[in-house]
C-alpha cells in the first residue's frame, strides 16, 4: 500500500534529516516508528502527509508515486488520510463538535450527515458527552481524542500519529492506544511515532527504529 523507496531529506545543503530510508506497510498494519527526539519521525510522517517533499528517493502509495505530485492534488490525496499533529492545531475557542465538523463541512456534507458522523465518532473516542463544550475546557487527555477525533472522521485508509501520547499519564496513555487499537480493527493502517519504547514493547505491534536519520532495525 506505501512504500518509501532509498528516500532522503535534507533542509540545508549537508544537512540530512533522512537517510536511504526503505520502508514497505500493507494495508491494515499498525507499525511503530520508534526512536529518540530529532531521530527524524515527524519529518517521515511529513513526508508520507506531503507537508514536506523528499530530496531524493521514492514514495509510493498504491503503487504510484506521490513524490512530485501536483501540489493541486494534495488536498484531494490528503482526504484519505488522517493525521494526529503532536501539537495538535485545535480550534480552542470552537466547541468539540465544531472542530471534528470542520472538514466535513468543508467536503460540502449535509448537516444531518454531519452531526451524525461526528457524533458517531465522538462515540468512539468517549467524548460525546462533551461535544457543545469549548476545547479549550478539557483537558490535555480530552483535547488529545478530538484530535484523534477530527482526524478519523472521514474514514481515512492511512492514519498518521505524531507521539500522540507524549505528555499523557498511564490512564490516558492506555486509554489512546485502546482507541487507535480500535480504528486499526476496521481496517485503518495506522504509522505511529513515538520514543516511548516500553510502550512499543507493551502493546506488542510492528516497529521500526530510526536513529539520527537512519533505520537501524
Amino acid at each position: 500500500m506505501l512504500q518509501m523507496l532509498h528516500v532522503y531529506k535534507s533542509y540545508e545543503p549537508g544537512h540530512m534529516v533522512l537517510h536511504d530510508i526503505n520502508l514497505s506497510i500493507d494495508k491494515g498494519d499498525f507499525l511503530f516508528i520508534t526512536g529518540p527526539s530529532g531521530a527524524g519521525k515527524t519529518t517521515l510522517l511529513k513526508l508520507i502527509f506531503l507537508e514536506e517533499r523528499v530530496t531524493k528517493g521514492q514514495i509510493l502509495m498504491d503503487g504510484t508515486s506521490i513524490s512530485n505530485i501536483h501540489p493541486s492534488k494534495i488536498p484531494h490525496l490528503r482526504r484519505r488520510m488522517g493525521i494526529v499533529l503532536q501539537d495538535f492545531k485545535l480550534l480552542l475557542n470552537r466547541t468539540v463538535f465544531e472542530n471534528v465538523a470542520l472538514s466535513l463541512e468543508i467536503l460540502g456534507h449535509s448537516k444531518s450527515y454531519v452531526r451524525k458522523k461526528v457524533m458517531h465518532t465522538l462515540r468512539e473516542v468517549n467524548l460525546s458527552h462533551k461535544f457543545k463544550i469549548l476545547t479549550k475546557r478539557l483537558s490535555y487527555g480530552e483535547q488529545q481524542k478530538v484530535a484523534i477525533a477530527r482526524a478519523m472522521v472521514n474514514n481515512p485508509f492511512l492514519l498518521l500519529a505524531d507521539e500522540p501520547c507524549a505528555y499523557l499519564d498511564s490512564h490516558s496513555t492506555h486509554e489512546i492506544i485502546a482507541i487507535f487499537e480500535h480504528i486499526n480493527a476496521w481496517g485503518t493502517t495506522i504509522l505511529f511515532a513515538t520514543h516511548n519504547q516500553k510502550l512499543v514493547d507493551t502493546v506488542g505491534k510492528k516497529s521500526v527504529r530510526l536513529n539520527q536519520g537512519r533505520i537501524i532495525n
